[in-house]
């Protein structure tokens, strides 16, 4: 079983094409689980994505999977690992809600809902 903390979103300019979600994942079970796959009927496409220094120089590159360890967590957070939240169906407002459909290694599916932040 996965807690959920701080999940959120943030606004966006009406013609943005990306956004970047953020939550704190929390596996509260004596297993190791594994994030395959997100979803939200809000945008066309969701990807797992991190920031990572290479060469001296900040990248992003999209990750297959995030593992959350035993009693540990996993923390989206800006400037580190993300939600990249591609092509929104309609803009976003501050205290706006979206859900998220997350989906584990094992096929158990859990959606949360996401709250929309300023930017």
């Amino acid at each position: 079983m996965v807690a959920i903390m701080d999940a959120w979103v943030r606004e966006a300019h009406v013609k943005a094409k990306v956004n970047a979600g953020y939550v704190t994942l929390v596996n509260v079970g004596g297993e190791e689980v594994t994030l395959v796959k997100v979803e939200s009927d809000a945008f066309e496409l969701v990807e797992l994505h991190e920031m990572a220094m290479v060469d001296g120089m900040m990248e992003m590159r999209e990750l297959s999977e995030i593992v959350i360890p035993p009693s540990g967590q996993a923390k989206l957070a800006p400037g580190g690992k993300h939600l990249m939240m591609r092509n929104p169906r309609e803009p976003l407002q501050v205290g706006q809600t979206v859900d998220v459909t997350l989906t584990f290694g094992t096929g158990v599916t859990q959606t949360i809902s996401v709250s929309v932040a300023a930017m």
